[in-house]
């Protein structure tokens, strides 16, 4: 509780004790009331002691008692004062007139460390702040100054300052303080130091000036130019971007060129009254914020945006924001062409369809045109080189200087979009069809461009001589082929700004080319564009192509039209019901009706009307059901007039895009006389083969009667030889020796007749046994020993030992080795000779399971050549007559061996080389089935034999 006396001083001073004072201004207004309440109580005091000089003893004591008891409430009252100035947030320091501290309230203790016991009657500022030692020094000269020695004047307080004060721990305290003099009866007697700490606050003025700055930083960096005006439309503020922007002087910029300014601007702008509208609309209604786009006269384009400054409520100003789109327009601008000229390349794409052909020239002329105008250049040609099989239009061109001509020419319409333009009247005013070919030869440089199937554009100042020289000779072209040429012959220096050329490719070879001139622009091209230029190349080369393919298709329609109805078989197509849906003359002519149109209608159900066997239609389409094509089908058939003659039919099935079988086409032969003339081929060899069966039963008969008599002769001659050298009779010897060797060779020959014999009239039978490979194999080289000796040849045996056994007819196989190895040794001399024997898992063209046996036989003999390779195996056949003559021999060893082979399920094989000798491989299985001879005759076709080389063969033996 506070006494009522100080309550109520305080109260007479104005303090609160709910608001105490909040800054220095504050402060300093409460000490100037505490210093007048000082002083009026001295004044009390004064007059009390006055008054009691002239008063009794009895007032005197009185008047103590009084006194003291008002200095009693004095002390109490300044305490409790002391006690608010405490409790204060401010640091709150008494000095006296030599700067000593007198006291200081526990907020100063906290702020600085130090307690008031430890700095009273010390130098203070000495401590905390040397630097503002002298200040207090300097009120004495300030009172001496005042004019005036009112309460007012000496009370006056300096402003509070920002400084640092030392604290005890070293570190320095940002303070905002105040320094108050203490006066008394008009003279200094002390200092009164109160300060705030303003650590938060300097921190957030640090705070805000960081925050100033980096948006200044932005402000100035943006890319967007950024001006301020007040309310009075004076500049405040804008950025370097702004000046740059609008390249105005930063001298216009002051307050005093607006003006200057806005004429300035106004007269870069594209559309000044455009602006100033805007500049209208805002005196009219300032608070609204603006969006505009302003061109310049240079092409440059900005976005602008305004939008009003306001503080609450009320207008301050207008901050405007300028961004360069130039780009931005530009890429739009770019694409919105992009995409109109998709858009025209599609609708020309889709016209072209729609047009025969008839009308495609006029329709290419006018799609130049379109083109031309929509990418803006003067001229435009399209060269078509020579072509053998297309004679067709060779130039298409477009000029910008004969619009007027081609307007009275139907070339542009002068109508609506929504009305067609007349092509074939415009063929026949304008297009222009001329028998000049373009030759690629008389423009190489041009030629050199395309082959990289690139579109190429240029400028014509970066033309070279060739490509120069190459125009020049196009421009002849164009005087060649009727078109105006140029004004000027040095058009191409002084005219031509840039040149594009577009290679035209069908099916990947080069047809043509297509060219743009600018004479007038001197803006390239973009890339998109240029892009699309290709697109546009590829819509004339499928055009020119389609043109070029519906004419094929006319010649090739025209010739196979004439093929169907010239062929010599019939040609026809028929449905699954049976009806003939088309034919040719030749068909009608065999079925013996006068025209197709006539067959069409009076034959209208093959099944019964056509075919002799009711059943063969059903036949023909199961047949055709089971693969979709037929071939060769033989019927007999009825002609109109009711004869049968054989046709063979060659058919396919024609189904539809689901599926469905739509029709059968096909051709029809008459093989009537064919069929004659077979019928009649079959008894010949029919009756050839009973004659061959005969003879050979004949043959095989008469075995014993024809070797009865030659092994009597053998028999006597080999006995009238021992008995003639026994009787000393040698010069009679060699002649019998002689007739003894011919009765061998006249016995083996016919051994061999009689074996093909046999196996002709399937009389030879297999005896399969089972047998050791390597004992078969001793007895062979046994016997053939004598026959390589003879020429002097070396034989030798490659044979595994683990060869085993195999199941077949021994006699077949020595029979088929000894033949083998006798021609070998026949055609050898001085050479090598080798048997290879082998077992391998199967014969590599049967489709039967199991092991085989390779009998090889390798010679270094006269060898064969590929004609003589031919007719081996044939019976009675060699290699030629001087083989004949020179070595002998039937032709029959081979032949009987072949057929020998393919009794036991085997083959023989062979590879020769003329002069180097040759290698026969039998190839027989291990388990031979057993299979006749009459099976082999029967089957036997000598053209199917394998063609095999080997040599020709003689007779076994010669002794």
């Amino acid at each position: 509780m506070i006494h009522p006396l100080l309550q109520q001083q305080l109260q007479e001073i104005g303090f609160q004790m709910d608001t105490p004072p909040s800054d220095p201004k504050a402060w300093r207004e409460f000490l100037k009331k505490v210093s007048s309440s000082y002083r009026a109580a001295d004044q009390q005091r004064d007059l009390a002691a006055q008054t009691l000089t002239f008063s009794s003893e009895e007032m005197i004591e009185k008047y103590e008692r009084q006194r003291q008891q008002s200095e009693a409430r004095l002390e109490a009252e300044r305490d409790r004062l002391q006690a608010v100035i405490g409790s204060l947030g401010a640091g709150l320091c008494i000095l006296d007139a030599q700067g000593n501290l007198l006291s200081m309230n526990p907020k100063a203790e906290q702020l600085l460390g130090w307690s008031e016991s430890e700095l009273a009657g010390q130098d203070l500022f000495k401590l905390i702040a040397p630097h503002l030692q002298q200040f207090p020094q300097q009120f004495p000269s300030h009172l001496s100054q005042k004019c005036s020695p009112s309460p007012e004047n000496l009370l006056a307080p300096p402003k509070s300052k920002q400084d640092y004060l030392a604290c005890r721990d070293g570190q320095f305290l940002p303070v905002s303080y105040i320094l108050n003099p203490i006066i008394e009866n008009d003279a200094w007697v002390g200092t009164v130091l109160v300060f705030f700490d303003i650590s938060d606050r300097q921190q957030a003025e640090q705070e805000a000036a960081r925050s100033l700055s980096m948006l200044q930083a932005t402000f100035d960096s943006t890319d967007a130019g950024i001006l301020a005006l007040d309310r009075y439309g004076q500049v405040c503020h804008f950025n370097q971007k702004f000046v740059q922007m609008w390249e105005v002087p930063e001298s216009f910029l002051n307050p005093h060129q607006n003006r200057s300014t806005l004429a300035f601007v106004m007269r870069q702008l594209k559309n000044p009254p455009q602006f100033l509208k805007t500049i209208m609309q805002l005196s009219a209604q300032p608070y609204i914020p603006t969006y505009d786009v302003v061109e310049f006269k240079d092409g440059r384009i900005f976005e602008v945006y305004s939008h009003p400054s306001k503080v609450g409520n009320k207008l301050v100003g207008r901050v405007w924001s300028f961004r360069d789109i130039t780009e931005r327009k530009r890429v739009e601008k770019a694409l919105q062409n992009r995409v109109e000229f998709e858009q025209l390349i599609t609708n020309l794409s889709t016209y072209f369809i729609s047009l025969n052909t008839e009308e495609v020239d006029a329709g290419i002329q006018e799609s130049l045109q379109k083109i031309s105008n929509f990418i803006g250049v003067d001229r435009s040609y399209i060269y078509l080189f020579s072509d053998p099989e297309h004679q067709s239009q060779s130039i298409y061109d477009w000029r910008s200087t004969l619009m007027s001509i081609k307007a009275e020419n139907n070339l542009v319409s002068e109508s609506s979009d929504n009305e067609p333009l007349d092509l074939v009247s415009v063929v026949k005013n304008q297009v222009k069809v001329t028998s000049n070919q373009l030759n690629p030869q008389v423009i190489p440089g041009i030629i050199s461009w395309l082959k990289k199937y690139e579109v190429v554009h240029i400028k014509s100042a970066n033309l070279s001589a060739e490509i120069i020289k190459d125009l020049q000779s196009l421009e002849k072209f164009h005087q060649d082929t009727g078109l105006v040429g140029y004004e000027h012959p040095e058009y191409i220096q002084h005219q031509l700004q840039f040149l594009t050329i577009i290679p035209l490719v069908c099916r990947k070879s080069l047809v043509g080319f297509l060219r743009f001139d600018s004479l007038s622009s001197l803006d390239t091209l973009s890339s998109d564009t240029i892009s699309l230029l290709k697109m546009v190349g590829e819509m004339f080369s499928n055009t020119i192509e389609r043109r070029r393919t519906e004419e094929v298709l006319r010649q090739t329609e025209a010739k196979y039209r004439s093929i169907f109805e010239n062929a010599a078989e019939g040609i026809c197509q028929t449905t699954p019901d049976g009806r003939y849906i088309s034919a040719n003359p030749a068909l009608a002519r065999i079925l013996g009706y006068d025209s197709p149109e006539d067959l069409i209608a009076n034959l209208t159900d093959v099944s019964t009307q056509l075919y002799v066997k009711p059943t063969r239609r059903a036949e023909f389409v199961a047949a055709i059901a089971k693969s979709s094509v037929i071939s060769g089908f033989e019927s007999q058939v009825y002609r109109q007039d009711g004869t049968t003659i054989w046709i063979s039919e060659n058919a396919r099935a024609v189904f539809d895009a689901i599926g469905e079988l739509v029709c059968y086409e096909g051709t029809v032969e008459d093989i009537t006389e064919g069929k004659r003339a077979a019928e009649a081929l079959e008894r010949a060899k029919e009756a050839a083969e009973t004659a061959n069966r005969a003879k050979s039963t004949f043959l095989a008969n008469m075995s014993h009667e024809l070797r009865t008599p030659l092994n009597a002769i053998i028999g006597y001659s080999e006995i009238l030889s021992e008995e003639a050298e026994e009787l000393g009779y040698e010069d009679i010897v060699p002649d019998l020796e002689r007739i003894y060797t011919a009765g061998k060779n006249l016995l083996t020959l016919i051994n061999d007749i009689l074996d093909i014999s046999k196996i002709e009239a399937g009389r030879m039978d297999l005896f399969v046994e089972a047998f050791d490979v390597s004992g078969l194999l001793e007895s062979v080289m046994g016997t053939a020993q004598p026959l390589m000796s003879k020429n002097n040849n070396t034989l030798t045996v490659d044979c595994p030992d683990n060869i085993g056994i195999m199941y077949a007819d021994v006699t077949k196989v020595r029979q088929i080795l000894l033949n083998l190895l006798s021609n070998a040794a026949k055609f050898t001399t001085d050479g090598k000779i080798k048997i290879e024997v082998s077992r391998v898992s199967s014969l590599p063209y049967s489709q039967e399971s199991g092991s085989v046996v390779e009998f090889k036989v390798h010679d270094t003999g006269i060898g064969m050549s590929a004609e003589q390779q031919e007719q081996l195996f044939q019976p009675f056949t060699q290699g030629d007559a001087s083989t004949t003559r020179r070595y002998g021999g039937t032709g029959l060893g081979l032949a009987i061996s072949d057929r020998f082979c393919q009794m036991m399920g085997g083959n023989i094989q062979v590879q020769s080389t003329l002069g180097e000798g040759s290698t026969f491989k039998v190839v027989i299985p291990t388990r031979v089935k057993v299979k006749t001879s009459e099976a082999i005759a029967t089957t036997q076709d000598p053209e199917e034999y394998s063609a095999v080389d080997a040599y020709t063969e003689g007779c076994l033996s010669e002794n």
